[in-house]
């Protein structure tokens, strides 16, 4: 703790000769992590890139994208004779902004926070049901597969992460990392939204709505 201290209080006082030791003004962060499950069946998670201008040793505003990947598998009856169900990979594309400040424990180990605000660039997605009509002995008589383009409204999300970093041996500038976050992103956000062939889907199915989202993740920055 007095180490830390320390560093601030020489962050406010000694502000040329921290700069002066900056050895690089540019960097890059490549991660990726397992989002908190949503869905019952498997884990999303996401790849993620940073471009980062470092301000000094201890802080750096950046923007960056994220491609989030998830798989939904859902059915449910609807009257006696058909089911409608919900079957397609999904993925999204998030771009970010943020800002993060970080400071070092020991020679090799620091630590480092993060807010970011992130939204997607593309405000559309294609959402898909498909519909199964049995007859009465029991056997599927018509199958159906409906597609609806859904408005995402952009959805914008906060995103606030914490992270341990370490230096790599004989690599200069380079730090690996392994983090936590807690976001109000969710991956089914286009679902939620959508009405397909009369069908409400987030009070039809059972997609968690209004569920924060956590994270677990690793990356490298060069």
């Amino acid at each position: 703790m007095k180490h830390t201290l320390f560093l601030l209080l020489s962050f406010f006082l000694f502000p040329i000769g921290i700069y002066a030791q900056e050895k690089k003004t540019i960097s890059y962060d490549i991660e990726a992590g397992l989002f908190s499950s949503v869905l019952e069946d498997g884990v999303p998670w996401y790849l993620g890139f940073k471009l980062n201008y470092n301000l000094n040793r201890f802080s750096a505003v950046y923007a960056g994208a994220n491609l989030n990947f998830a798989r939904i598998e859902q059915s449910r009856k609807s009257g006696e004779y058909t089911t409608y169900s919900l079957d397609a990979p999904l993925m999204n594309l998030n771009t970010s902004i943020g800002a993060k400040v970080f400071t070092p424990l020991t020679a090799k180990i620091g630590v480092m926070a993060d807010a970011s605000f992130l939204f997607s660039p593309i405000p559309f997605n294609l959402v898909r049901l498909d519909e199964e009509k049995l007859s009465v002995t029991g056997g599927v008589y018509e199958s159906d597969r409906y597609l609806k383009g859904v408005y995402t409204l952009f959805n914008p999300t906060f995103k606030i992460s914490a992270y341990l970093f370490f230096k790599i041996p004989s690599v200069d500038d380079a730090r690996m990392y392994v983090g936590y976050s807690v976001s109000n992103y969710n991956i089914l956000n286009s679902y939620y939204r959508a009405e397909v062939h009369g069908v409400k889907l987030k009070d039809y199915f059972d997609l968690k709505t209004g569920r924060s989202t956590l994270s677990l993740f690793a990356g490298v920055t060069f």
